[in-house]
């Protein structure tokens, strides 16, 4: 399917922040670039990564409980993907939920 995340919340190609990301390089007056011929080291790492936490079943519940506060059910795709799209600041950071999510696997 369609990667979707906010705008300025991560790369489409990995998900993560762009600071993160060798893919793009900041640019002298502000925001970011993609670089030319560079690829993303994170390509799928943090969705995988993630999506074998829930499916162990070890994060689901403060997962389930955080969507819920946003008026979103964990059975519906499109809530999930609506949730993790969402651009949040995160551990100084303009990221998005799903890097959010991935960050407090372990922590819980």
């Amino acid at each position: 399917g369609r990667r979707r995340i906010e705008r300025f919340s991560g790369y489409s190609e990995c998900f993560v922040p762009q600071e993160w990301c060798e893919g793009w390089k900041k640019k002298k007056e502000g925001g970011w670039a993609k670089e030319a011929g560079r690829k993303c080291q994170y390509r799928d790492t943090v969705l995988e990564g993630l999506a074998v936490w829930l499916v162990e079943g070890k994060s689901e519940e403060g997962f389930v409980e955080r969507m819920r506060k946003e008026g979103l059910g964990a059975e519906s795709y499109e809530d999930i993907a609506r949730y993790l799209g969402k651009r949040v600041e995160w551990g100084g950071l303009e990221a998005n939920r799903l890097v959010m999510e991935y960050g407090k696997m372990g922590r819980e």
